[in-house]
């Protein structure tokens, strides 16, 4: 997750390539959960083409904003926790300020 979203990553080279795109708040792109037992890893554009994301599409999404454009220090972090059959978890957004969630903001339930 870093490393998408590092000083040198390729979220973060996206947004400051194509300054053209919208704030993800403003996007239109809402929170999905992604397909049981499979995990796709989506960047920016697909995102948009999709209309929807899941949490680290959205965290990493949220942390390059943030830093690109907000010049606030942001980076991904995670909860989980074990339930039957394995381990669920979460990304999510932490600054200075605090955890941010963009999936909850998103339409996560």
């Amino acid at each position: 997750l870093a490393a998408l979203t590092g000083r040198d990553g390729p979220v973060i080279d996206y947004l400051r390539a194509h300054p053209e795109v919208p704030p993800l708040y403003e996007s239109g792109v809402r929170y999905q959960v992604g397909p049981k037992g499979k995990e796709d890893w989506q960047d920016i554009p697909t995102c948009l083409k999709l209309g929807v994301g899941d949490c680290e599409d959205l965290a990493c999404w949220r942390c390059a904003e943030l830093i690109v454009r907000g010049r606030v220090d942001a980076k991904p972090t995670f909860l989980w926790k074990k339930i039957p059959g394995g381990t669920l978890y979460h990304i999510q957004v932490l600054t200075a300020q605090g955890i941010e969630d963009p999936s909850r903001v998103l339409g996560m339930q």
